[in-house]
């Protein structure tokens, strides 16, 4: 069943062509539990081979008007 409660879920939206849809369907037929399992793998993972994220670049203006 659908749950109505949003606070504590997100929704993701994967823009895939439909020929790498049915290439992905092929070689996993429920890819959509597949995705969830390899996202739940993922952060089940160790700390440690967790990538360390870029730092955040920000833009700098030393325009004089």
């Amino acid at each position: 069943m659908l749950t109505t409660d949003f606070r504590y879920t997100r929704t993701l939206t994967l823009v895939l062509h439909e020929t790498e849809w049915r290439a992905l369907r092929d070689v996993e037929p429920d890819a959509v539990a597949w995705l969830q399992s390899q996202i739940r793998s993922r952060l089940a993972a160790d700390d440690t081979t967790r990538p360390t994220p870029p730092a955040p670049v920000y833009a700098v203006h030393d325009d004089e008007y």
